[in-house]
């Protein structure tokens, strides 16, 4: 999954390059990223949307969206709330091993309001554990079926906090 993050940035850093290039070169990009993941990969240049899918030994999917019109997944679970009015930056969903998704968010709110919201709205999730720092802050959450982390970081660019919230299933023990 390391090597397939690496490969999504380095897409990410294309893309807005690719800002007016014409059909053959996005058709280029996304040849040359399908080869680097062995995933199908979708990049419209003009939204700088990028898609990609990838089956894993197992035969399931993982599924990445990034940039302008990003779509929270279908299977992601309803007893997990999406911070309200925050913007959708990035989502993942992974079905290989275990079922899991990631988004990442952006709000202008502060850190202590989206660690406050997930407290009170994720009903019947108990607090496992909150690592704060100086401008980021983790929150682990726990039911008997779901993991959820939470993670708010202040950015340092501007007034807005960067959400990422991690939900998948519980491991049994």
């Amino acid at each position: 999954m390391r090597y397939t993050s690496l490969v999504i940035a380095s897409v990410l850093c294309l893309t807005p390059a690719l800002g007016g290039c014409s059909k053959v070169e996005e058709k280029a990009a996304e040849k040359a990223a399908e080869k680097a993941t062995g995933g199908q990969v979708d990049i419209d240049s003009k939204t700088g949307q990028v898609k990609m899918k990838q089956k894993g030994a197992d035969g399931k999917e993982t599924e990445v969206q990034l940039g302008q019109n990003t779509t929270v997944p279908a299977d992601f679970p309803k007893n997990v709330p999406v911070y309200p009015g925050a913007k959708l930056m990035a989502s993942v969903s992974i079905s290989q091993g275990e079922n899991g998704h990631m988004l990442t968010l952006s709000t202008k709110d502060p850190v202590s309001a989206v660690l406050d919201y997930y407290k009170k709205n994720l009903a019947g999730f108990k607090v496992e554990g909150e690592l704060g720092g100086t401008d980021t802050t983790i929150l682990t959450m726990s039911s008997d079926t779901q993991t959820v982390s939470v993670t708010a970081s202040k950015s340092s660019s501007d007034d807005s906090t960067m959400i990422q919230l991690t939900a998948s299933k519980r491991k049994a023990e």
